[in-house]
């Protein structure tokens, strides 16, 4: 491949895009749900590997010395005993963060329309889309929650106004 090959992109868009207001607080509870989860399913299934490794070990091999049986079984007891424990963990909170997830989903965007003729939901999606027009020019200093100060350049050039009746500039 040289370098003047190109690749043939062919890009399809997306119709229609849904996006969810998401608090800290939900965002939060979402990613510790998920950790722990995933922490218990990978226990789980670690502990159990284990637990079945030294059960097959000790059923299908003699073992003529007590220290490392008891060493073997008792391997395999932690394996099985952490495996069932971190399963039923994992069993019973896959499912936590589902309703967090659904009250997200259930929010519902306000009223669109004129009072008393609202559209729904569905009416809302139907609607053809346009344009968005652009912001008018405005003059003047702009503030953000920063406490960062821009002017614009009209707002820079333009003179300051003045106090009609004294002269005086505010």
């Amino acid at each position: 491949m040289g370098s003047d090959s190109k690749i043939d992109l062919r890009r399809h868009s997306i119709a229609q895009l849904d996006t969810y207001d998401v608090t800290a607080d939900e965002l939060d509870r979402i990613q510790t749900e998920c950790m722990d989860v995933g922490q218990d399913f990978q226990f789980a299934s670690i502990s159990g590997t284990v637990g079945i490794s030294f059960l097959i070990a000790l059923v299908l091999t003699k073992i003529e010395s007590n220290r490392i049986f008891n060493a073997f079984f008792t391997v395999m007891l932690f394996g099985l005993v952490g495996c069932f424990y971190f399963g039923v963990r994992y069993v019973r909170k896959r499912r936590a963060f589902v309703p967090i997830i659904q009250r997200i989903k259930d929010r519902q965007v306000g009223p669109v329309g004129e009072a008393g003729s609202e559209l729904s939901p569905s009416a809302l999606a139907s609607l053809p889309v346009t344009q968005a027009e652009p912001a008018p020019n405005v003059k003047g200093t702009v503030t953000n929650s920063t406490g960062a100060t821009a002017v614009s350049e009209e707002a820079a050039a333009a003179p300051l106004p003045t106090d009609a009746q004294t002269g005086e500039r505010p």
